[in-house]
């Protein structure tokens, strides 16, 4: 393997299952190490970077990383939330929010009944149900104005 890239891990499944979810939705995924999206406009801030990101069967290399800030639903409320170093995988079919990743940040997650809930500070910040044995995340990316890669960091 290349010492300048950095070997990550996720899940990514490539099947008519894909074809359900739309390309901007995010998922909460226990197996991946890393947040990833997969549109460079979600992106407030990126660097470009060769990422390895190994999955089921295939590695592939990602194009950068940088932040993303998401719109929660929570209620009436919108809530933003940002999140840092998230890799740019313009090939993964969905987007992915790391559980471990968020648990390493401190906050408190619940899975029952069919619903994913996220808690900081005692107060809910997102929300997902579990839709085709996954689960759906009730956020969307702030999309950002285009942006080349020398504007983008």
């Amino acid at each position: 393997m290349n010492q300048a890239l950095k070997p990550d891990v996720t899940y990514s499944s490539q099947s008519p299952f894909n074809s359900i979810l739309a390309r901007d939705a995010w998922l909460a995924d226990s197996g991946a190490s890393s947040h990833i999206a997969n549109n460079i406009q979600m992106f407030k801030s990126i660097t470009p970077s060769k990422i390895l990101i190994q999955g089921v069967g295939e590695t592939i290399e990602a194009a950068g990383q940088g932040t993303v800030i998401l719109n929660s639903k929570v209620g009436n409320s919108q809530i933003p939330i940002t999140l840092n170093n998230i890799i740019f995988a313009p090939d993964a079919p969905n987007c992915l929010l790391s559980i471990g990743k968020v648990k390493s940040a401190g906050v408190q997650i619940d899975f029952s009944a069919g619903k994913c809930t996220v808690k900081q500070n005692g107060s809910i910040v997102l929300n997902g149900t579990l839709t085709n044995h996954v689960y759906m995340l009730d956020v969307r990316a702030q999309i950002q104005p285009k942006i080349s890669w020398d504007e983008a960091h």
